[in-house]
C-alpha cells in the first residue's frame, strides 16, 4: 500500500522541482519560489502545473533527446491569486513564466564518446556565445524552467548555475548555463509587440486585401459595360487594373512567353530552386528538437548529402542567369538603338524588386512577430523583427551584403544587394563588349580571375557568399553566355561527336562541382583551407560551363530528352514566381520553428514536409498576385503611350 501523504506529497525522488531560491536571486523571486516549493507538496493546481510545464530528465540522451522544452502553454496559463490569510504579501498573484536556457558541456576531452552522443557528433559546433538566429547553437542544450514571473532570467541563470556547480563537481566536466532575457515569456509578452508601426502594417495589409477585392467587383462592373479598352477608365479606375485577381492570375498561370524568350532558362531556375528550398528547409530543421538527433546526424553524414551542402553554386545559377538575361536584353537594345538608357534601367530594377522587398520585410519586422508564439519564437522570429527595426535602411539601400550576417535584416536576401550591385556595372561590360569585343572580353577574364584568386578566397572564405566581389565571376559567365547567345549563328551543326563531347565534359564538370567534396560529410573530417580555397576556387566556374553549355545545346536543338524537360511550357510559371519564393520560404520555415513546442522524431520525411512546402507556394503565388504583378502592371501602365498622353 502507498503511504498516507494526507493531502500532502511527501517527496519528489526521481525528478525534485526546481525554484530559483539561490541567494543570489532577488528576494520577491525567492519568496515567491518557496511559496511554491511548498504548495507544489500540497498538490495546489497552480504549483503543480508550474512543476510539470518544467523540462525533465529525458530518455535517449545519449540519441540526441537534449533539448526539452517542457510545456510552453501549461507554463504560461498560470495565473493564480495567493491565499492571502496564508501569506502576507503586498502582490498575492503568481504567474507562470516560461524560460529556454542554453547549458553547455565543458570537458578536457570533447571528442568523448560520451560528449559526441550528446552533441550528436558535434555535426555544427557552436557553444552559447554565437548568435544562434539564423544558425543554431546546436553543441547547447535548449533546456526549458517554468517559473515565477516575480523570477528574472538572471535569477534564474545564477540558481541553475549554482545547481550545475554542485553536481558536476563529482564528473569531469563542467556546465555553463546562460539564460537570455529575450527567451523569457509571459502570457502578456505579446502585448509588447504591439507598437504603432505594427497597427499601421496590419492596417495597410487590411486596406489591400479590401482594395483587391473592390477591384475585383470594378472589373466585373466595367467588362459588362464593354469599357475595357477606355484610356479614361483605366486612369480612374486604376486600381482595378492593378490588382483585379482574375486578371492577375490570368496573367501569372499564362504559358505564353515572348517569341524572344530563352524558353530552357524556366526550368533551370526551377530545377535551382527547388534545390534552394530543400537545402533551406534542413537549415530551419536543425533548430528543431528530435527525440533521435544523433540518428539524423548519422544519416546526414552519407555522400550523397554532399549535394545540400555545395548549395552556393544554386545561387550561382540565379547570379549566372541574371547576367545573362541583363546582357541579352541589353544587346538587343544597343543593336536597335545604339545606345542604352541607362537611368532608366535602373528604375527598371528597382521597381522590379523592391516592392516584393519592402512587403517581405515589412511582413517580418511588424505583421508575423503578434501572430504566434513558442519556445523559439524570440530567437527566430522577434529577434529578426528588432534587427529590422535597427536596419532596413541598409536593405532600401540595396548594401545590406557589406554588414555581415550576424546585423542583416532579413540575411537570406543578401543576394538582392549583392546582384544590385553587379547590374550597376553591368551597361559598361556590356556595352564594351557590343562595342569593342576584344576589350570588353579582357574585362570579363581580369574581373574573373581576382574572383577565382586562390589567396583571395582563403583571406575571405566566410565573406565570399555575399559579397559581389567574390560572386562576380558567374554574373560575368551570365554576360558572356548572354552576348554569345545574341551574337551566334541561328543555325549551327554539331557533329554526334561534337555533343557527346559537349555533354560529357561539362556534365562531369558538373558533378564535380555538386558532389566534388565528400570529403566533408563525414563526422571526422577535419577542415582543410587550400581544399576550400580550391573549391571555391573553381566550383562557380566548372559549374557555370556546365549550365551554359545546358542553355546552349539546347536552344540549338542538341538538349535531348534533358533538353525538352527544361524546355517544358509550365515552367514560366514557376519562374513568375521564383521571386516572391525565394523571399518567403525562410519567413515562414523559421515562423514553423518557432512555433514547435515538442520534440519529434527525425525521417527524411521531415525534410519532404508536403504541407509546410505547399503553403510556402501559396504564399508566393498570394505574394506576387497582391504586390508583384500590381506594381509590374503599373510600370507598364506608366511606360505606355496611352497613358502618356492621357
Amino acid at each position: 500500500m502507498a503511504p498516507k501523504h494526507n493531502g500532502y506529497l511527501p517527496s519528489l525522488p526521481m525528478f525534485p522541482p526546481f525554484a530559483p531560491t539561490s541567494s543570489h536571486a532577488t528576494e520577491l523571486c525567492r519568496i515567491h519560489s518557496k511559496i511554491f516549493l511548498n504548495e507544489v507538496k500540497e498538490l495546489k493546481m497552480w504549483a503543480l502545473k508550474m512543476y510539470d510545464a518544467s523540462a525533465k530528465l529525458p530518455s535517449g540522451l545519449l540519441h540526441g533527446n537534449v533539448n526539452q522544452y517542457g510545456d510552453f502553454d501549461e507554463c504560461l496559463s498560470i495565473d493564480e491569486v495567493l491565499d492571502k490569510s496564508k501569506y502576507k504579501l503586498e502582490d498575492h498573484k503568481i504567474m507562470g513564466k516560461y524560460c529556454l536556457s542554453n547549458i553547455d558541456i565543458h570537458t578536457e576531452d570533447q571528442n568523448s564518446n560520451i560528449i559526441r552522443h550528446l552533441q550528436s557528433h558535434h555535426m555544427l559546433k557552436s557553444n552559447i556565445t554565437d548568435p544562434g538566429h539564423r544558425l543554431p547553437r546546436f553543441s547547447s542544450i535548449n533546456w526549458a524552467f517554468c517559473i515565477p514571473s516575480s523570477c528574472s532570467a538572471t535569477d534564474l541563470q545564477k540558481s541553475v548555475q549554482d545547481v550545475l556547480n554542485n553536481h558536476s563537481s563529482s564528473f569531469e566536466m563542467s556546465l555553463s548555463v546562460t539564460v537570455n532575457p529575450q527567451m523569457c515569456y509571459t502570457k502578456h509578452s505579446w502585448k509588447s509587440n504591439i507598437d504603432i508601426p505594427t497597427v499601421i502594417c496590419f492596417t495597410l495589409l487590411a486596406a489591400l486585401l479590401l482594395l483587391t477585392l473592390y477591384a475585383t467587383a470594378v472589373d466585373i462592373r466595367r467588362y459588362n459595360q464593354n469599357m475595357a479598352n477606355e484610356n479614361s477608365w483605366k486612369l480612374v479606375n486604376c486600381p482595378s487594373d492593378l490588382l483585379e485577381l482574375k486578371r492577375n492570375f490570368k496573367e501569372l498561370f499564362s504559358l505564353s512567353s515572348s517569341s524572344d524568350d530563352i524558353q530552357c532558362i524556366h526550368g533551370i531556375r526551377f530545377l535551382n530552386a527547388l534545390a534552394l528550398l530543400l537545402s533551406h528547409k534542413s537549415i530551419a530543421l536543425f533548430f528543431n528538437p528530435f527525440v533521435n538527433r544523433t540518428s539524423m546526424t548519422v544519416g546526414l553524414s552519407y555522400k550523397w548529402t554532399v549535394i545540400a551542402r555545395t548549395a552556393i553554386i544554386y545561387t550561382d545559377s540565379f547570379v549566372m542567369i541574371s547576367g545573362l538575361l541583363t546582357a541579352y536584353a541589353f544587346i538587343k537594345d544597343l543593336d536597335k538603338t545604339k545606345k542604352l538608357n541607362v537611368l532608366q534601367k535602373y528604375k527598371t530594377r528597382l521597381m522590379r524588386l523592391t516592392p516584393n522587398f519592402i512587403a517581405v520585410i515589412l511582413l517580418c519586422t511588424y505583421i508575423l512577430v503578434p501572430l504566434g508564439s513558442g519556445p523559439q519564437w524570440n530567437l527566430v522570429v522577434k529577434h529578426h523583427s528588432d534587427l529590422c527595426k535597427s536596419y532596413m535602411w541598409r536593405n532600401f539601400l540595396y548594401i545590406h551584403n557589406y554588414f555581415g550576417f550576424k546585423d542583416m535584416c532579413l540575411t537570406h536576401t543578401h543576394q538582392l544587394g549583392m546582384e544590385m550591385q553587379l547590374f550597376l556595372f553591368s551597361p559598361l561590360i556590356v556595352y564594351l563588349l557590343w562595342r569593342w569585343s576584344d576589350v570588353g572580353l579582357s574585362c570579363i577574364i581580369i574581373n574573373s580571375d581576382y574572383s577565382d584568386s586562390v589567396s583571395q578566397l582563403f583571406a575571405t572564405a566566410t565573406n565570399s557568399y555575399i559579397l559581389p566581389t567574390h560572386r562576380v565571376t558567374s554574373y560575368l559567365f551570365g554576360i558572356g553566355m548572354g552576348v554569345f547567345l545574341r551574337r551566334m549563328e541561328k543555325n549551327i551543326t554539331l557533329s554526334k561527336f561534337q555533343v557527346f563531347l559537349g555533354w560529357s565534359l561539362t556534365l562531369a564538370m558538373g558533378l564535380w562541382a555538386m558532389m566534388g567534396p565528400t570529403q566533408i560529410t563525414s563526422m571526422d573530417y577535419v577542415y582543410k583551407h587550400h581544399e576550400a580555397a580550391n573549391y571555391m576556387a573553381f566550383s562557380p566556374v566548372f559549374w557555370c560551363i556546365f549550365v551554359s553549355w545546358a542553355i546552349f545545346a539546347t536552344v540549338t536543338g542538341y538538349g535531348g530528352f534533358f533538353g525538352d524537360f527544361l524546355s517544358w511550357r509550365g515552367f514560366v510559371v514557376s519562374t513568375r514566381i521564383a521571386y516572391s519564393l525565394y523571399l518567403i520560404q525562410f519567413p515562414i520555415f523559421f515562423y514553423n520553428v518557432g512555433r514547435k513546442r515538442t520534440a519529434e522524431f527525425y525521417d527524411l520525411g521531415v525534410l519532404f514536409n508536403i504541407m509546410e512546402l505547399a503553403f510556402v507556394v501559396l504564399a508566393s503565388v498570394v505574394l506576387t498576385v497582391l504586390v508583384d504583378l500590381p506594381f509590374q502592371n503599373l510600370r507598364k501602365i506608366r511606360s505606355s503611350k496611352a497613358f502618356g498622353n492621357l
